[in-house]
Order: C-alpha cells, then sequence, then structure tokens
C-alpha cells in the first residue's frame, strides 16, 4: 500500500490568505544566532542597520512548540544584524501557527525582496523531507528550474564545507562554485578552510589543476553548471617521431568558441570576464556577481 501524500498533512500552499500582524518582537524571544543559517551581515549592512534601523520587517510563525514562541521564515541575516547593533526588539509581520509551512514562506519572502540562498536550500531540503516533489515546490512557490538547481547543487558539497557555509565562514558564491567539484578534489581545500584561508582563488587553483588532469586523461573540461562536450572522434595518428614537437595545449572552454550553445557561452563569458577582473577580498562583489548569475539563468530559462 503507497504512504499516504503529503498534501493530506498540510498542502504547500495555504487554502485561504492571511494578513500577519504587525508587531515589534524582542530580539530575546527569537532563536539564537547559531540556530539561524545565513550568511553574516557585511560591514555595509550593519552600518545600515545603526543608522536606518531595519527597513523589511522579518516574517515569523507562532508556534506552540520549542523554545522560542517563533519559527523565522525570513528575516535571519537581519536579526543578526539587529542583534550586533545593539537593538532590543525588531519589526515583524507575524503569522499564525499552522496557516503556511515556514519553508514556503521563506523561499516566498527571499523570491519577493532578494535572496538567501542558504536558506531556500534548508526550505527546499525540509520539504523533499517531507515528501514533495522537486515540481511540486518549484510550483508551489515560483521558482525557474535553473535557479532551484543553482541552489540544491550546494546539496553535493562534503559534511565540512556544507557545515562551514553554514556558519557563515565562507560565501553562497563560493559555496556554489566548489559544489559540482568531485569529492577527491573538495577534500584538497579543506586545510585551507581548517586554516581559515578558503577563498576564490584557492577554489580555482585546485579546479584549474583538476582540469588539467581530466585533459590530460581526454575527459573534456567544463566550468561548473555548463554541460561538457564530449571530444570529437579523431582518426588515427601514426606512430610518433623520435623527438616530437610538444603537442600545443587544447584551448579551454571559453565564451568565444562558437561551436558551443550561445547559452553556455552566455555563462562562460559572465563567469570568465568578470571573475577576472574583480579582486577575490571583494566579497561584495562577488555576491553581485553570484545574483547577476542567478539573473541570467531566469532569463534563458524566459
Amino acid at each position: 500500500m503507497s504512504p499516504p501524500t503529503p498534501q493530506a498533512v498540510m498542502p504547500l500552499l495555504p487554502g485561504i490568505p492571511a494578513m500577519g500582524e504587525s508587531l515589534d518582537v524582542a530580539l530575546s524571544d527569537l532563536p539564537p544566532d547559531t540556530q539561524l543559517h545565513s550568511d553574516p551581515p557585511s560591514a555595509l549592512f550593519l552600518d545600515s542597520v545603526k543608522n536606518l534601523g531595519i527597513l523589511q520587517p522579518i516574517q515569523l510563525i507562532r508556534t506552540s512548540r520549542g523554545a522560542s514562541p517563533y519559527i523565522v521564515a525570513a528575516g535571519r541575516r537581519r536579526i543578526k544584524a539587529a542583534r550586533a547593533t545593539g537593538m532590543e526588539s525588531i519589526p515583524a509581520i507575524v503569522f499564525p501557527e499552522g496557516w503556511v509551512r515556514p519553508a514556503v514562506l521563506a523561499i516566498a519572502e527571499n523570491e519577493q525582496r532578494s535572496t538567501n540562498d542558504l536558506s531556500d536550500l534548508l526550505a527546499i531540503e525540509s520539504m523533499r523531507q517531507e515528501g514533495f516533489t522537486d515540481e511540486q515546490i518549484r510550483d508551489s512557490i515560483g521558482m525557474g528550474k535553473p535557479r532551484f538547481e543553482s541552489i540544491v547543487v550546494m546539496q553535493k558539497l562534503l559534511p565540512e564545507l556544507r557545515a562551514a557555509l553554514e556558519q557563515g565562514k565562507i560565501s553562497i558564491g563560493l559555496s556554489r562554485a566548489i559544489a559540482p567539484l568531485p569529492s577527491a578534489e573538495q577534500q584538497k581545500l579543506l586545510p585551507a578552510l581548517r586554516a581559515g584561508s578558503l577563498d576564490y582563488k584557492t577554489y580555482r587553483k585546485v579546479y584549474d589543476e583538476y582540469q588539467a588532469a581530466k585533459k590530460a586523461a581526454g575527459g573534456g573540461t567544463a566550468l561548473p553548471g555548463v554541460a561538457t562536450t564530449a571530444p570529437a572522434a579523431t582518426a588515427a595518428t601514426p606512430p610518433a617521431a623520435s623527438n616530437p614537437a610538444p603537442a600545443p595545449a587544447p584551448a579551454p572552454a571559453t565564451w568565444a568558441n562558437t561551436a558551443l550553445p550561445w547559452q553556455e557561452r552566455a555563462k562562460l563569458l559572465l563567469h570568465e570576464e568578470l571573475r577576472a577582473i574583480v579582486p577575490d577580498t571583494e566579497a561584495d562583489t562577488l555576491k553581485l556577481i553570484a545574483q547577476l548569475e542567478r539573473l541570467l539563468d531566469r532569463a534563458l530559462e524566459a
């Protein structure tokens, strides 16, 4: 006998709309920062909160379970910033218990306001564990398949890297770049992670060495998230001369390669050109590039 469908318990979307209650909620009533998985607030964001306060209310759902009377659906970085700047309360929109899953509200709020891919990833994982299919999840929150896949790819991170992401030790953008690498290549990044020096330059060194090894083995090359085209068949070659000239290195995948589909060329152009001119220390700019990559995925889907 097949198990009951998740919808029999609680649908992804509420049957009727609900108006949230606008409140100032004491920060002491919310879960501690260690339970709020998100990138840490940047210095610029902290300055903004210090000077202007919290302009966008967080989203909470009442709960009768747990140490806190609220589940944080959206606004984890805002809560951290409010605490870091000495605030005692934070504006919030509070929804009734049982009205909607926190995971759905979290992603919907992120999509309407900005993005918090880690929050989205945790929410998607929660809904998957309840038995919902990826298609059901995407349809319920209005998220396109390219953006969805750009989030769930981070499930491929090794546990130590995943923990570092959730603790804010590595950024979303860097995590997304690392995730498609095989586990053996991710292992090579762990010493830098433990030393606190893992950055995009370190990743790129490991990635380039990995691609060079693939080329040497005839496996082709591709940037993470870009499909690898199978190498063309070559005719048999005569035996090598006693002192053959070194063969030229195969050209790497690049946006200028007209043999690639235009969608892949567009992604390569954004990745190669922008990453080449932005220093690894410019974390905020790299986050902006990651947002541009997501916008490109949406445009390609449309």
